[in-house]
């Protein structure tokens, strides 16, 4: 079976035997991964890598986080996300194609 969701222009597909119902998807922040930089590189290191994701467009799409059965289980994702400093989060609901 054949999944797909798609959010603001975004088409997120799976290929799966499971009944997936939702998709969670966020933006990461921009401003949060500039000040925390990246765990065990220098300073000048994190800042070439924020450089490089910021200008391969990294912090303006949406990505997917996690395929979810039930409701419940997409917003516990949510929640999950809003904590790791993920920003404009959503749940879609899927759509199946056999």
């Amino acid at each position: 079976m054949k999944l797909t969701a798609t959010h603001q222009g975004i088409t997120f597909t799976r290929s799966t035997e499971r009944a997936y119902q939702f998709i969670v998807v966020a933006k990461r922040d921009e401003a949060l991964r500039r000040s925390q930089g990246y765990f065990g590189r220098s300073v000048e290191e994190s800042t070439k890598i924020f450089d490089e994701q910021k200008a391969k467009g990294e912090f303006d799409k949406f990505n997917a986080y996690g395929w979810c059965s039930r409701r419940d289980l997409a917003d516990k994702l949510a929640q999950e996300c809003c904590k790791k400093g993920l920003i404009e989060i959503a749940i879609v609901t899927v759509n199946p194609y056999l």
